[in-house]
């Protein structure tokens, strides 16, 4: 199967494995997946379907969820994911937190059956009490998994090849030589296609690609898009964004050699973790950043779910700012951009001036 139908399969069919395999959903980017891989299963993020209507999860959840949150509780009531055994929650996103509180409520109450939800909790302070409380959470998890131990080496290696491979496409994506649009959908499914083979064709195609010219370059900051409206509306204008910069990002990090497996996946995920918040939450690293990626500008996009990055925007503007980068401020948007806002993110495009 070539790269391009192992993307489209992962985006429009991502529970079509779980009838016939074991797989175990995850919700939020901060999850250990070699624990995952480890317990011999497939892991897959689940964001919710696009534009599904939430009427069922709406008499159970806040209005202030995520529309991803949202979608996710629908399909849950609505048995979608009754083939999955166990989904994954991180206490990192404070939506998937909080969906995981409702979903045990609502299975305790009988409202819905579905996979065992689990917790998993990351300390997001840089100190020695905080690295092991992730240590201990890395360890009651693996527990509650099944993983094992002597699948550990193997699961790191390979997860630890995906990452190299994340880290290469990020590069050829920050010099131009991949379409925002494709790179989006490129990481959306590699969420859910942790195969053999999709490292295999993820490989071949970072091989083939050839540079492209790209007139205008732009990088996407604050909330995590649901699907690739914002990337369209740029491109049809002669744009791309060239990096995506909000929680969920890749983040160059690979698990570390420690004597204890563990330590090493949990080490990962903690340094991920503060990597990923630390550049929207101090304006020297976004600048720092920014001028890396020498972008002509930005569009600085926040969910009105993002409750939290709402406090940064001001600093996340200043470090955008203090790079010499023209910016178009969109705060307290809605889940899915309406006309309107990608006409505006059209016209910043098509009249930016490039550096």
């Amino acid at each position: 199967m070539n790269f391009h139908t192992l993307i489209d399969t992962a985006i429009h069919e991502p529970l079509a494995i779980a009838s016939n395999e074991h797989v175990v959903g995850y919700v939020g980017a901060d999850n250990p997946i070699e624990l995952i891989l480890a317990a011999q299963a497939r892991p897959i993020r689940l964001r919710g379907r696009s534009s599904l209507p939430t009427a069922n999860a709406d008499r159970f959840v806040e209005a202030s969820f995520s529309a991803s949150s949202r979608r996710i509780a629908e399909q849950w009531l609505a048995g979608e994911f009754d083939a999955l055994q166990t989904v994954i929650f991180s206490r990192s996103d404070d939506n998937a937190q909080r969906l995981y509180y409702y979903v045990c409520e609502l299975q305790r109450t009988g409202q819905c059956a579905g996979p065992t939800p689990l917790l998993f909790d990351i300390a997001g302070i840089q100190r020695a009490s905080s690295a092991a409380y992730t240590v201990e959470s890395v360890q009651r998890l693996a527990a509650s998994l099944g993983t094992v131990p002597a699948q550990l080496p193997h699961a790191i290696a390979q997860a630890q090849r995906r990452f190299h491979l994340l880290n290469r496409f990020a590069q050829q994506r920050a010099m131009g030589h991949i379409p925002g649009t494709l790179a989006h959908r490129v990481l959306r499914a590699a969420e859910s296609q942790w195969t053999i083979e999709f490292d295999n064709a993820f490989e071949r195609w970072l091989d083939s690609l050839r540079p492209t010219t790209t007139y205008r370059r732009l990088v996407l900051v604050g909330s995590e898009p649901a699907d690739e409206r914002l990337h369209e509306a740029i491109e049809a204008v002669g744009a791309s964004f060239i990096a995506e910069i909000n929680e969920a990002a890749h983040v160059d990090h690979v698990a570390h050699a420690y004597e204890d497996p563990l330590v090493a996946i949990a080490t990962r995920c903690h340094r991920r973790m503060h990597d990923a918040q630390a550049v929207l939450r101090s304006a020297d690293l976004l600048t720092k950043r920014i001028r890396s990626l020498q972008a002509d500008g930005a569009v600085l996009w926040l969910a009105a779910s993002d409750t939290g990055l709402a406090w940064e925007a001001p600093r996340i503007e200043h470090g955008l700012r203090s790079a010499g980068c023209a910016v178009l401020r969109l705060v307290l948007q809605g889940a899915d951009a309406d006309a309107a806002t990608l006409e505006r993110v059209a016209h910043f495009s098509r009249t930016l001036e490039v550096q």
